[in-house]
Formats: structure tokens, sequence, C-alpha cells
């Protein structure tokens, strides 16, 4: 397997995970091609030219190497800060042969897109489809058309309230990994969408189980290695931040992914309520308005710590990666390799 042959099957996992399918998402990001076409401030590329030079998650970078490059050893971690990168050269140089580094949390965006047509990429990844959402969710046309209409306002909101000609800005941490790896000649790969939706598809596949209360969720999820494992070590585990233990779980809106998360607020909640769902389920749900809003309308709200989340996500990618192929993965920082369908270690 080289670079290229990894970041395509990577891509056609986190698609396949994703809420939309595989179809819609690149329709999805053929709709945002056509609209950066149309900008002014584009002056180069055609919507078929952006299509194949760039991927469907704009999270998803090729932020260094040649895309030929044999990938045999990889270097996981959740974030890749400059300490992880000189750990792998210095490893390289002990003879440990490590082809590539992957990280979760993006480090820089692809250098040959425009800063400027960025924020026309963004739609394409957190507007929500109402013809996806209502297979997803099971609700009726009506009510999905009304939850993409209030994740389309939304988004109109962040951007007059955000003008969308600024640069975007990472950590100056994040920046020097991204210049270390080119200094050392290590190819770096950052893959944030894909891996997220592969962890909504384990939580989906907890909710299939059909736990009864929000304390059987609790159960379920603690049986999966990394919450165990991360509640065992680091005293990390899935929270109850609105409702109690023994609260019926009913209809879940999953929200594991920024396009899930993002698009929650009082109204989109009350919507929800309506619509029959009594929990939320996620990640980055940390605002003070979500949990008001729930309590409000009478909802659960079951937080999952972060860290062994992306674990999960990671691993469920890896598992797809590495299949059929013969793959090293060497784990740094908070991330470790756990076999999602034996449970076993494989540190």
């Amino acid at each position: 397997m080289n670079f290229k042959n990894l970041m395509t099957r990577a891509l056609e996992l986190g698609m396949a995970a994703d809420y939309r399918g595989t179809k819609r998402s690149m329709e999805c990001c053929a709709m945002a091609a056509e609209r950066i076409a149309r900008q002014k401030i584009n002056n180069r590329h055609t919507a078929r030219q952006i299509i194949k030079e760039w991927p469907v998650y704009v999270d998803t970078v090729h932020n260094y190497g040649s895309l030929q490059t044999p990938v045999r050893k990889i270097m996981v971690g959740i974030d890749m800060p400059p300490a992880s990168v000189v750990q792998a050269k210095e490893l390289n140089e002990k003879g440990w042969g490590i082809d590539l580094l992957f990280v979760h949390h993006t480090v820089a965006f692809d250098q040959r897109l425009p800063w400027r047509l960025l924020p026309f990429f963004w739609p394409s990844l957190l507007e929500l489809d109402a013809s996806s959402l209502a297979t997803y969710f099971d609700i009726p046309q009506v009510v999905a058309r009304k939850l993409a209409g209030m994740s389309h306002r939304a988004m109109e909101q962040r951007r007059r309230e955000k003008p969308p000609l600024r640069r975007p800005s990472f950590t100056l941490e994040q920046a020097f990994s991204c210049k270390l790896a080119k200094t050392f000649d290590l190819p770096l790969f950052s893959c944030h969408t894909p891996c997220d939706n592969l962890l909504q598809q384990s939580i989906r596949e907890i909710l299939d189980g059909a736990p009864r209360t929000a304390g059987e969720m609790i159960e379920a999820t603690l049986a999966i290695p990394e919450y165990a494992r991360f509640r065992r070590e680091r005293f990390k585990a899935p929270e109850i931040i609105v409702g109690r233990l023994q609260n019926k779980l009913g209809k879940v809106w999953a929200a594991c992914t920024l396009t899930l998360s993002r698009c929650l607020n009082e109204e989109f909640i009350k919507e929800l309520r309506a619509a029959g769902f009594s929990s939320i389920i996620g990640i980055l749900l940390g605002r003070q308005e979500v949990y008001q809003a729930a309590a409000k309308y009478g909802m659960n709200v079951i937080i999952l710590p972060h860290d062994p989340s992306d674990c999960l996500g990671i691993n469920r990618m890896f598992d797809g990666i590495a299949k059929g192929e013969k793959i090293d993965v060497l784990c740094t920082g908070d991330f470790f390799r756990s076999d999602i369908t034996t449970g076993s270690n494989r540190n």
C-alpha cells in the first residue's frame, strides 16, 4: 500500500460511514465545487478541477509527502505535537522505518486550496442534508427539511458574524509540527471527519442494541475497550449532563460529528423534542445553551469523553485500512491501538 491508496481508502471508509452515504456525500461536494467555481475571487479553478484535486472533507488533508511513498509503518496520534514529530525522526535514525505520520486533529488545511475559497467548502460538511436525515434518523421528510433549514440559517448567521475572508488560524504548535514534518521529510496526513463518521457508526451500533435507559447506554459504552481504558487510567467516562440514570433513552439524536453537533441550539432542540427525540448523545456539546434547552424540553444529554471517542474512531479507521494489508501502527500521545472486534490491545 502507498500513501495515495491509504488516503483513498480512508475517504471511502469515511463516506461509507457518513450519515449521507457515499453517493450523497459526493453530490454535496460537487455542489460546493459549483458554488466555489461561481465566486468572483476564484479565477483559476473550475468545478471539475476542484472535485478532482480536493477531498470531500476539507479537514482531511495530505499535508506533506509523495503520494507514491510505500506505507508499512505508521505513527498515529489524536494530535501530533512537535515532540512526536521529533520522536519519529529519532526512531527512524535508529532504524524503525516510520513511513507516515497520521494525525486525527487537522494540523493545516491543503496548501493548494486558496484560503479565500476555504469558507465555501464548509457548508458541504456542516449543513444538514434533509433527504439523508429522514432516512438516517427515520423521521418524516417535513421534519427533516425543517431541521436542515435551521442548520442552513445557523451557518448563514455564523458567516455574517465571521466574514469569509478571514485567513484560517492554527496554533503555532500545529504549524510547527507541519514544518518539522517537511524538514525531516516525514509524510503527514490529517484525517478528521472520516474518523468521526466511523465513531458515529460505532455509537449507532450500540443504539441498535436497544438500551432502554440512559444508565444502560452508559454501561454499553463502557464495554468498549477505549472507554473502559480511559475510565480506568484517566478517570474519564461517559457522563449524563442532563437527566438521570433511570430515565428512558427513547429516540436518540447521536451527534458525534461536527455536522450533527454544530447545529444544536434551543430552536433546534425544541424541534427535535417535537419530532419525538428524547435524548442527545455526543462529544462536543459543551455549551450551556444546549444543556439548558435540553433541560427545558425534558431531554437527556449524554456526553462522551473526547479522547477515547477519537481513539475509537481512529481504531475503526485502521481496522478498515489494514484489512488484507500488513501495516504496523506506532501509538503516540493519548492514542492506543485496540482491535474493535476482540477488544485486545495492540500496543
